[in-house]
């Protein structure tokens, strides 16, 4: 309990020392203070354009000091975290901006990310300000802006209202406009605080477009905005601040050349000035009121307040308002005629001028250099940007062509299908029609023929021995018609149809047929006749041109002994040639009975030729002529007509 008492003791010393500064210094705990009961603390946020804290003694800074210490030294966070806060206005009260920025720096530490920390960062964003680090003060604020959340519309309010200041003061008239648009927009949704020594936010927005608009040289607009906190101050309550906007407002009068309603709203406040003349809080008072006597031509009165305020800006480095005290003081010597005071104040502020317009060159081409990196950083994240549209584009386009071309292939491959599938049922169409044509042609008629043979024998009319050979022709018939169902289904096997299982067949066939016949069989095949390819239809019909040929020969060649036949490869076709040495004739005699027909329309079919020669004493040749695989058929001149004979 001792250590507590004692750290307790410390803070009751360091209040009490800030009651021993003039009787117009409020308590820096009155002026921010935290509800630690909910964690939502309201603070006053920081306006640069005014100074609302009295200089601080030295016992003020020794107090809070030691109890920051003592907060350390037992972990009290929360301790920290306030006097950290009281020794950031204390020093910048001071005009000791450097050592409140570190300060603030701390307390933004130590609050995280409670309620509390956007105010702290527009706090620190205005001592960047002040001491000309415009890019780190812009900087904070967005950061301040990104901790707000969008319920805390008071709070964002100040945040927009400083950044419409801070680009007034570097003459970016668009984004200043922009922001006090934002600010104004946010301002109606505000509620009023009505608690002395807190400053709500609907005052500090007020306040701070009121010193855009003057930075903007838009005095008649800074002069509604300060009217109206004028007006804010004494419905809630909060006069205390009332003299800081009437000295602003004076300003905006005295821009305009209007002394007597500059003095009209700063008189009343003429008695706390003279009465403490220490007090840092009267500052902007005091110029306001040294501005307006000079130009009301009262230069007693000017001298009588810019004085002191003069010694009081040199004092805490405020190089602005010493420069524009300079001024009036020059201008209110030169009218009592004393041109040598007048002279010096004149080149005291010459050189004040020279001195700020070094410092603001500086700090401006240092801010536009920013700008300008800042410019080529979006340019590029803008190429950038296109270019990633560009390939995102170019990617949907291939994604596009790639799905059109698959479906293109699809279709294609579906009509292909299709087509196939159309194909083979008309090839299998035409088998069927062609295996049906076959064998009603070979075995139909053979099978006729054994039911008629059959049916005359079951009625037993004839002799015994026309029996017999009646018989006989059943059996030679029912094995012809044999015959001639295994050459169909022969035909048609998938694993026959290759050129060395034909040759073997039609070998065998001519030896059964003709030997059978009594006529001697003569086949020869070339070795290349082997390696080579016909298609199925092709394959077919030759065979069958084959047997009919042979079966020709067997019925229709007079006094023949032998038949040659003989396969060759003649260009792109296959010729068959089945030859007989029987006397032959004239004429080929009726091409029905013979059968030529039949060949000539199973040539065409398989798109080739056929060729029939005959003459007495010579015998009868046959010869076909089919197109291999894949080949059509060349016209000869020797081939010419031969279709037709």
């Amino acid at each position: 309990m001792k250590r507590y008492a004692y750290f307790f003791l410390l803070l009751a010393l360091a209040t009490a020392a800030r009651a021993q500064a003039p009787a117009s210094s409020d308590s820096l705990s009155a002026k921010m203070r935290y509800n630690r009961r909910s964690e939502m603390g309201r603070v006053r946020p920081a306006v640069p354009v005014r100074d609302p804290f009295a200089a601080a003694p030295t016992p003020v800074v020794t107090g809070a000091d030691s109890a920051l210490t003592e907060a350390r030294r037992w972990g009290d966070q929360a301790g920290q975290l306030q006097a950290h806060r009281d020794l950031a206005f204390l020093h910048k009260s001071a005009g000791r901006s450097a050592a409140a920025l570190q300060h603030m720096r701390a307390s933004q530490a130590l609050a995280g990310r409670q309620p509390l920390r956007p105010w702290l960062m527009t706090a620190e964003a205005t001592y960047h300000f002040h001491l000309g680090n415009y890019e780190q003060a812009i900087q904070t604020l967005n950061r301040a802006l990104a901790f707000a959340p969008p319920h805390r519309v008071g709070m964002r309010a100040i945040i927009y209202g400083h950044l419409s200041m801070m680009y007034a003061v570097l003459g970016d008239e668009p984004e200043a406009a922009r922001y006090e648009h934002l600010a104004a927009g946010v301002l109606p949704h505000v509620r009023p605080i009505r608690t002395k020594g807190i400053v709500d936010s609907i005052f500090s927005t007020i306040s701070v477009l009121g010193a855009s608009n003057m930075f903007r040289k838009r005095w008649t607009v800074s002069e509604q905005y300060y009217l109206r906190a004028r007006q804010h101050l004494q419905q809630t309550d909060q006069l205390e601040y009332l003299h800081e906007t009437s000295a602003y407002l004076a300003s905006a009068y005295n821009w305009q050349h209007k002394p007597l309603l500059a003095l009209r709203y700063t008189r009343p406040f003429v008695a706390g000035v003279l009465r403490d003349t220490a007090n840092v809080h009267y500052l902007p008072l005091r110029l306001a009121l040294a501005t307006a006597y000079y130009e009301n031509h009262q230069p007693d009165s000017a001298f009588l307040h810019g004085r002191p305020a003069l010694a009081q800006a040199r004092r805490i480095r405020n190089k602005f308002t010493a420069y524009w005290l300079c001024w009036a003081l020059a201008g209110a010597a030169a009218e009592q005629r004393d041109y040598a005071r007048a002279w010096r104040y004149q080149q005291l502020a010459t050189a004040y001028q020279d001195s700020l317009h070094v410092e603001e060159t500086g700090r401006r081409a240092d801010f536009n250099r920013h700008n300008t990196t800042v410019a080529r950083q979006r340019a590029r994240i803008v190429l950038l940007t296109k270019d990633q549209e560009l390939a995102r584009l170019r990617q949907q386009r291939l994604i596009i062509s790639l799905v059109l071309l698959v479906v293109l292939l699809a279709g294609g491959v579906a009509g292909a299908v299709y087509l196939v599938r159309q194909r083979q049922r008309r090839q299998e169409a035409a088998l069927r029609q062609r295996l049906a044509a076959d064998l009603h042609d070979e075995v139909g008629s053979l099978l006729t023929r054994l039911s008629l043979e059959s049916s005359l024998l079951s009625e037993g009319l004839r002799p015994p021995h026309e029996q017999q050979q009646q018989l006989a022709q059943l059996v030679s018939v029912s094995q012809q018609a044999q015959r001639q169902l295994r050459d169909v289904v022969w035909s048609i096997r998938p694993d026959y149809d290759t050129m060395p299982h034909l040759l073997d067949q039609m070998r065998e066939h001519g030896y059964d047929l003709l030997g059978a016949a009594g006529l001697e069989f003569d086949f020869h095949a070339d070795e290349e006749v082997s390696d080579t390819e016909l298609s199925t239809l092709a394959r077919q019909h030759l065979y069958l041109i084959y047997k009919e040929a042979l079966h020709n020969a067997v019925k229709h060649a007079r006094d023949a002994t032998a038949v040659l036949v003989r396969l060759a490869l003649d260009g792109p076709a296959l010729r068959l040639t089945v030859q007989d040495d029987g006397t032959g004739t004239a004429a080929p005699g009726r091409s029905n009975g013979l059968g030529l027909d039949s060949m000539r329309q199973r040539a065409e079919a398989a798109d080739g030729a056929v060729r029939y020669d005959t003459a007495p004493g010579q015998g009868f040749t046959v010869r076909v002529w089919l197109p291999l695989a894949g080949q059509r058929l060349r016209p000869a001149p020797e081939l010419a007509g031969t279709a037709q004979l």
